[in-house]
């Protein structure tokens, strides 16, 4: 499911509900972990390996906690570790990890109910 805004997802892994966040913070996360220039680091974002996969969605999941307290308990405590990632991973699948990022920059389209006079929608 998507969130109010863009970059902001959450989805039921592992029975607990996990919110991943993709802005520039998270691929700046991203890009410190799998290291590299900006060159090899777009090669990597073409080319993925496994550990991109599992490194991107443990990305999502601090950056939702860092910005935003998502992931966090009522103490306000982290509730998944780095190793979480790979179970993430095991039980999304790489085509649901990919899914999840081309979610989280969907923009719900929403229909103008009261459009102004001379457009398409009024013109019938």
């Amino acid at each position: 499911m998507i969130i109010n805004y863009k970059g902001l997802v959450e989805k039921e892994i592992g029975g607990k509900t996990i919110h991943f966040k993709f802005n520039m913070a998270a691929i700046t996360l991203l890009n410190k972990i799998q290291g590299g220039g900006f060159r090899e680091f777009s090669e990597q974002l073409q080319n993925p390996r496994f550990d991109t996969f599992e490194s991107f969605l443990y990305a999502g999941a601090e950056t939702a906690y860092a910005q935003d307290g998502k992931n966090s308990d009522k103490e306000g405590k982290r509730i998944f570790k780095r190793e979480d990632a790979s179970d993430w991973l095991n039980e999304l699948g790489l085509d649901g990890a990919g899914s999840l990022y081309i979610q989280a920059f969907e923009v719900p389209e929403t229909k103008n109910e009261n459009p102004p006079s001379g457009t398409e929608e009024n013109s019938n």
